[in-house]
């Protein structure tokens, strides 16, 4: 049916192609992804090194649509990509939560810390004590 979506079938998927001339919609879930908008460049950049016109692309807090013209590609193609959309989210994630941990330090907790740091490095060197057996 025109203009409508259908799900493919598995004998589609097991072929590894797409009929010219169709259009395609591939739809993620982005669950636990911080910047869906860096992945679907991303995909997109990654699906046109490998000869696949991207026709649109959206992505929101819940999902990333794209639709990809009809050729005949393998869908092995998404598998190499991957790693690299995985490594990008987790770069994400570690900075955002170094962030949120160290933005949940009070400032009176810095000050304490480098008021420690002072006391452990510095005032040891400006405090002459006497040898153990000596008394003044």
């Amino acid at each position: 049916m025109p203009g409508s979506l259908q799900p493919l079938s598995p004998v589609a998927l097991s072929m590894g192609g797409t009929e010219k001339g169709k259009y395609y919609e591939i739809q993620i879930n982005t669950d636990g992804i911080p910047d869906p908008r860096k992945a679907v460049d991303t995909l997109i950049s990654g699906l046109r090194a490998q000869g696949v016109k991207t026709v649109w692309a959206s992505a929101d807090a819940r999902r990333i649509n794209i639709q990809i013209a009809g050729s005949p590609m393998a869908w092995a193609v998404l598998i190499p990509l991957i790693p690299t959309i995985l490594s990008v989210v987790g770069v994400v994630v570690i900075l955002v939560v170094a962030y949120t941990v160290f933005a949940g330090i009070p400032n009176w907790a810095w000050g304490l810390l480098a008021i420690g740091l002072l006391f452990l490095t510095v005032i040891p060197t400006l405090i002459k004590l006497p040898p153990p057996g000596r008394r003044s």
